[in-house]
């Protein structure tokens, strides 16, 4: 989904955004959170099985999530002072030294992303960029894209390490690490900690109230540009996809990227999802009139009735497409295009031979 890295040509013409210094430090800020984020997906693939089920581990007296810290003199004590569990504590660290540091620097580097982030936004309103600011980087397609694209990609390293990587998990990798290496290893361990603690969201479980918004705010960002972009991605053809979809009944599949960008961004001005009625109205009868399952980021999809539940604005505006009568219109239409491809197809296979040669007459 992320076309940061290419050069989109606006309606009003090519601009030299792009190579601008601002242009190009957003481009690889987005160009590093995607590789971020592929980090992320690579390494929950090999998550140890003694962190995702501990208490089915032989390991699991050696484990601990962040009680750890409210009693850590007596934890190590105990292990330091059984041969047993000091032999098996050698072993542990012998067997996932490797791995645990790569996961640390892998949660450092998610912290690092939007850390420099707020600095970029900082530095942009306070001119460091010479020939650029916030509004003259919003007033051009290719800043609002990368702009958006930016928070949007932070977005989804929160919302994969909870899908991907577990809360709790998160937390016995991170305990494992700092005990073994030391919180004195990294001037950066407690924000990290605070960063990746437990949210409380469990696969098979219904997720906390409101979720995720207060994990999105473990650490501030500059919820006013976001709101901006809001405003501008909700009204404004981000990726300019209406051409290639010209009919009307492929209007939600033309901002279907930026229904991906808006359905991100909104998690960190919770306000519009909550109490802003006409904005969701809007957003949904734009983006989402006849669906509700939408990919935000390569094959990660959300049901928008299940995580809008808890967001009274949000959720009103959703239950008018999820209506019997809307379902069944679009349902109905998807038949009826499926039945015209249906016998376009065999109008055409009638027209080939069995050696490919097309039949004339």
């Amino acid at each position: 989904m992320i076309s940061s890295i290419q050069k989109y040509v606006s309606e009003d013409g090519p601009s030299d955004f792009l190579s601008d210094d601002c242009g190009k430090a957003l481009v690889k800020m987005c160009a590093r959170g995607g590789c971020i984020i592929g980090e992320l997906l690579k390494l929950s693939e090999r998550i140890p099985d003694p962190f995702k089920c501990p208490e089915q581990s032989e390991y699991k007296e050696v484990l601990c999530d962040f009680t750890y810290f409210k009693n850590q003199t007596a934890f190590d004590d105990k292990i330091r002072s059984s041969p047993s569990l000091s032999e098996k504590d050698d072993t542990f660290y012998q067997t996932h030294i490797e791995l645990l540091t790569q996961f640390f620097h892998l949660f450092k580097a998610v912290l690092g992303y939007v850390t420099d982030l707020n600095a970029l936004i900082r530095e942009l309103k306070e001119g460091v960029f010479v020939s650029q600011t916030v509004e003259s980087a919003m007033s051009v397609l290719e800043g609002r894209q990368l702009l958006s694209e930016a928070y949007h990609l932070y977005a989804v390293m929160l919302l994969l390490l909870d899908y991907k990587i577990g809360g709790k998990t998160r937390e016995f990798i991170l305990v494992c690490y700092i005990r073994y290496q030391g919180a004195a290893g990294d001037a950066q361990s407690t924000d990290i900690t605070q960063l990746c603690r437990c949210t409380g969201y469990e696969e098979d479980n219904v997720p906390p109230k409101g979720y995720p918004v207060a994990f999105f705010r473990r650490v501030p960002v500059d919820t006013e540009v976001i709101a901006r972009l809001i405003a501008r991605v909700r009204t404004d053809d981000m990726y300019q996809m209406s051409a290639n979809y010209p009919s009307p009944d492929h209007r939600c599949v033309a901002v279907a990227m930026q229904g991906a960008l808006l359905y991100t961004l909104l998690f960190f001005c919770p306000d519009i999802l909550e109490l802003n009625k006409p904005v969701m109205r809007e957003i949904v009868d734009k983006h989402f009139s006849d669906n509700w399952v939408i990919n935000y980021y390569l094959g990660f999809t959300a049901d928008l009735t299940f995580v809008w539940n808890d967001f009274p604005a949000a959720k009103t505006a959703i239950e008018q497409t999820v209506q019997l009568e809307n379902v069944t219109y679009n349902g109905g239409e998807v038949l009826r295009r499926v039945a015209v491809l249906t016998r376009r197809d065999s109008s055409l296979a009638a027209r080939w031979g069995a050696n490919g040669e097309v039949r004339v007459g």
